[in-house]
């Protein structure tokens, strides 16, 4: 599972150095990095973000610089930072260097003169086998990441998305119905985006502020930058301004998951078509992908495209596909057939066209489920929800028995 990897950020390594330590890192399934170019004495309060939101913070700094062991002290004086923090200084630092780094709370002090095969392999020896202990006094992750990808345009990926995440809201009672889980969605659409308007919130700009100012974001940050919609789910929306979608960093979508982790009982990512670096962390965080797709050949080849990419990083997690504007035949035809062996995975989820439903719940900012709740389309995609609370509740049964 994602969730039981060590999460490391590797801070103030020169970027040959910082691509051949998380190549060492990823190449072991327990990983998951981020990298953060910036020494750490740089990066000022945003190192408290990233020691609560990672296992193990590992910089690289200069044999005497104060600014990173004032930097250090900070993170170690500051409650929120439960990171462990391993410093790679000067082979010719003197023993001085090294107690200053240790006082100031390095767990380890490494030299540099250690290859990245040979520091991995140090940190399996020493973090590794000290993480039970790190487990007990770190929160387990909340949330289930469920995130949406599309094989093309139009696909039907954002209404999809925006109606799981209200159907997982699972409201219950006979009158005056009432959630029972905390549901967020995280647009990650910067130019296109249309989760808020398509759930009739105000776009807020707190994604393209952190991108211009480079802030790994908290919970307080995060609480700003998020609207509600009326049915309850939380949004943190595309950017009403276009934004480079290189603006944002690893380091940044992994402080948002993990913050929004412990406050939500699911969280749906909604991820651009477009390939980028940063969409590793989500799914080496992410519990299941959806890629919503038709069956028209093209749309195959390009599933089968983002797979690829996607498993890179998450070889083992799991994926689902998704067949919009199509209803579940009786009988799989042929291309059916085909596309599944394509895919190496079974078609199971099936949405039928609803075009009048789908149009209305849009001109009207609302889920399908407001507009009718018997349309085909709201209960294929009720049924996708049932499954996975199904699924979470079964699993929790399963660790507590």
């Amino acid at each position: 599972m994602a969730q039981d990897r060590i999460s490391v950020a590797l801070v103030g390594f020169e970027e040959a150095n910082s691509e051949s330590l998380a190549a060492a890192l990823t190449q072991k399934n327990q990983y998951g990095v981020v990298e953060v170019p910036k020494q750490l004495s740089a990066i000022n309060g945003q190192a408290l973000s990233l020691s609560a939101a990672n296992d193990l913070i590992l910089f690289r700094t200069e044999a005497g610089d104060l600014t990173d062991i004032d930097a250090l002290e900070k993170i170690r004086g500051n409650a929120s930072g439960k990171a462990q923090i391993a410093a790679v200084t000067d082979a010719s630092a003197s023993l001085e260097v090294a107690q200053k780094l240790t006082q100031a709370g390095a767990d380890y002090v490494f030299p540099d003169t250690l290859g990245p095969e040979e520091l991995v392999a140090q940190l399996q020896k020493r973090f590794v086998a000290e993480r039970p202990q790190l487990a007990e006094l770190k929160p387990a992750r909340h949330a289930q990441i469920l995130t949406v990808a599309r094989a093309r345009g139009g696909a039907g990926g954002t209404t999809f998305a925006v109606n799981l995440a209200d159907a997982l809201l699972d409201r219950r009672g006979t009158f005056k119905k009432k959630s029972t889980n905390r549901v967020a969605i995280l647009d990650l659409d910067l130019q296109f985006g249309k989760v808020a308007g398509f759930l009739d919130v105000p776009t807020r700009d707190g994604l393209y502020q952190m991108a211009e100012d480079k802030v790994i974001p908290d919970k307080v940050f995060l609480e700003q930058s998020m609207s509600e919609a009326a049915n309850g789910v939380r949004i943190l929306s595309a950017p009403s301004q276009f934004a480079p979608l290189e603006a944002i960093t690893s380091a940044q979508i992994n402080a948002i998951l993990t913050a929004l982790s412990s406050d939500f009982d699911y969280v749906i990512v909604d991820v651009p078509m477009a390939l980028v670096n940063w969409v590793a962390p989500i799914m080496t965080m992410s519990d299941k992908l959806y890629i919503v797709t038709d069956s028209a050949v093209p749309s195959i080849h390009q599933a089968r495209r983002l797979i690829e990419f996607y498993t890179e990083d998450a070889p083992s997690l799991p994926i689902e596909i998704v067949i919009n504007n199509e209803k579940k035949p009786l009988v799989r035809g042929r291309h059916h057939v085909e596309a599944a062996k394509v895919l190496e995975r079974p078609l199971d989820i099936w949405l039928p066209q609803d075009v009048p439903t789908a149009r209305a719940a849009i001109d009207r900012g609302v889920p399908l489920n407001e507009v009718s709740k018997r349309s085909p389309l709201t209960r294929a995609i009720r049924q996708v929800a049932k499954t996975v609370i199904q699924t979470q509740k079964s699993h929790a049964t399963q660790m507590n028995a």
